[in-house]
């Protein structure tokens, strides 16, 4: 984890405080190891496919793993989303069975599990952007464009949301308010109100890290593509554990270029996403 970084933000130390005078720390401390596992959960599936981790910030509101990456190849966009709440949800059932097996552990370990249980779950609601939502984003994308998988993926966070914010609005006239809640709600909202465009995510070192593991033996593949294919639609065909090579064909199935990952990956740092592939190198007429 030599190049994950972990910035610790002024609102922790406030939280700290403020749990202490509270009396609460052992919970707060819960929560926050809860949470720092769901994050490296992701950090370590995310590394296994290459991509680029940056850091982790540690506030009051939890933790958060930073990278250059939105949206990825579907499968392994939903491999990385799921990830988080996954790890939480498999201690929480570790510590569930542990109680019947050590009963008196469970005074020591219910607000752990607790903890775990619920970012778990929280997680795995079908919302953009909690893990649920984005990996239903990247089931979605395995059939259809981006832009309309994602659009389908707000709109449900939407109805949720409004949903939810309803249900607390009723709270308010029975004798038990549901204030956090109605928090929860617009913080949803407000969430699909934040630009999240980008098509990609940042290969960290893919080059090395095939090289890596071809003592182990990696297949090489073909892949063949018209020329008015765009770069997003070649990246999405791309998988690991291969070394990938891409022909473009005229209408006649003719061979006009041959383009290493390499290159590939050059271009894709270079030109938007939607760009075919006949507007950055030259097809020859005949």
């Amino acid at each position: 984890m030599g190049q994950l970084k972990f910035k610790i933000k002024l609102s922790f130390w406030l939280a700290c405080g403020a749990v202490l005078l509270l009396g609460k720390l052992s919970v707060f401390a819960f929560y926050i190891v809860s949470v720092l596992i769901h994050e490296l959960s992701h950090y370590f599936t995310a590394l296994k496919y290459f991509y680029k981790c940056e850091r982790i910030e540690i506030s009051a509101f939890g933790l958060t793993l930073y990278g250059d990456f939105e949206e990825a190849v579907s499968k392994e966009q939903t491999a990385i989303a799921l990830a988080g709440p996954f790890a939480n949800l498999a201690i929480s059932l570790f510590l569930f069975a542990a109680w019947y097996i050590y009963p008196e552990i469970y005074v020591f370990t219910r607000d752990f599990l607790y903890a775990n249980l619920s970012i778990g779950l929280i997680n795995l609601l079908p919302c953009y952007p909690l893990d649920g939502g984005r990996a239903l984003l990247g089931i979605l994308t395995r059939k259809r464009p981006y832009k309309s998988s994602l659009a389908i993926v707000k709109t449900l966070t939407a109805v949720f949301s409004l949903a939810l914010f309803v249900v607390f609005v009723i709270s308010l006239f029975t004798k038990y308010p549901l204030f956090a809640l109605g928090i929860f709600a617009a913080l949803l909202f407000s969430a699909l109100l934040e630009q999240t465009d980008k098509q990609i995510y940042s290969r960290l070192n893919v080059i090395f890290g095939k090289k890596k593991r071809i003592k182990y033996g990696l297949e090489k593949k073909r892949l063949i593509f018209l020329p008015e294919t765009t770069l997003k639609t070649m990246l999405g065909k791309i998988e690991n554990g291969y070394v990938f090579e891409f022909e473009i064909v005229d209408e006649n199935m003719k061979a006009v270029a041959i383009i290493t990952e390499e290159r590939f990956y050059n271009y894709i740092s270079k030109y938007p996403v939607d760009t075919p592939i006949s507007q950055i190198i030259k097809i020859p007429t005949f």
